[in-house]
């Protein structure tokens, strides 16, 4: 995607200053704004799990590995999982030691927080001559990818029995699926349907209402996070560790044959319960 050729972008036609307005319009900075601390006790947990932590063994290691989306980009490092799956296989001791020790000391190596971004454009747009005309696509390295993903877990069992995610979530959670989420949203129109074909009088027209948070996890505030996680009570090493994935992140834009050198950025891509403990994003059928 390197040798991809883009039309000027906001009124810029050389490199570098494409890759600012991608930036500033996909990337923006909001993350580094002073935010109000949260009241104590404004929140409450039905577990305290603070203190509780879960050794990285074997068979989660594999359990991750046999997961991932294998043919996918493998980052910047060239590191693919197929490789990660044969070191795996050769020497099981060697990444649950590596992972082991990343929450241990609640760290995310810098070198997994690179990321080369490609963009691609979004389909039927009138004009591509603005940066919102293309979606980010940004590769990490596949360590750090096997290691959210194993992180994500963790986030997943937790969040629920914590009460930091609301019953009704169907992202990241295990019983609730996707079908559960079109069976509760078409259910009760198809009812709503059925009452109005046999009511003499009719029925009121059923609908959803929808809504949605633009560039949602550049909006989760890393210290605010860390006071909602800590509140419900989550694991400590879980905590500190997303605060350390979730700061000194850095980017490559890479188009046009050319390739810009790393640059910070506020955005984290860590698709777990993490935006759902500081956001709430639902959908309301008014039958």
């Amino acid at each position: 995607m390197h040798h991809c050729l883009i039309p000027p972008l906001e009124g810029q036609t050389n490199f570098k200053a494409k890759c600012a307005s991608l930036r500033n319009a996909l990337f923006p900075t909001v993350n580094n704004l002073p935010r109000q601390l949260l009241p104590p006790n404004f929140l409450t947990s039905k577990l305290d799990m603070y203190q509780q932590t879960y050794p990285v063994t074997t068979g989660k290691v594999f359990l991750a590995i046999t997961h991932l989306k294998y043919g996918t980009s493998v980052g910047p490092y060239g590191i693919s999982y197929t490789t990660l799956h044969h070191l795996h296989e050769s020497a099981p001791e060697i990444l649950p030691l590596l992972f082991e020790a990343c929450l241990v000391h609640t760290a995310h190596p810098p070198e997994w927080k690179v990321a080369n971004c490609v963009i691609i454009p979004k389909p039927g747009k009138l004009s591509y001559a603005h940066a919102k005309s293309y979606r980010p696509i940004s590769p990490q390295s596949c360590f750090g990818k096997l290691r959210e993903s194993i992180v994500a877990r963790r986030l997943t069992s937790a969040a629920p029995r914590c009460c930091a995610t609301h019953p009704s979530q169907m992202g990241a959670q295990p019983e609730n699926s996707v079908v559960d989420a079109l069976l509760r949203t078409f259910t009760p129109i198809a009812t709503a349907i059925s009452k109005k074909k046999t009511a003499k009088n009719g029925a009121p027209r059923p609908a959803v209402l929808t809504h949605d948070i633009e560039g949602v996890f550049n909006q989760v505030h890393p210290s605010t996070l860390q006071e909602v996680m800590q509140q419900r009570c989550l694991p400590m090493y879980l905590t500190k560790w997303i605060s350390a994935f979730n700061t000194d992140r850095k980017i490559a834009f890479g188009f046009d044959q050319q390739s810009e050198d790393c640059s910070p950025t506020s955005a984290a891509s860590l698709k777990v319960p993490l935006f759902h403990l500081s956001f709430s994003s639902s959908s309301v059928i008014l039958c």
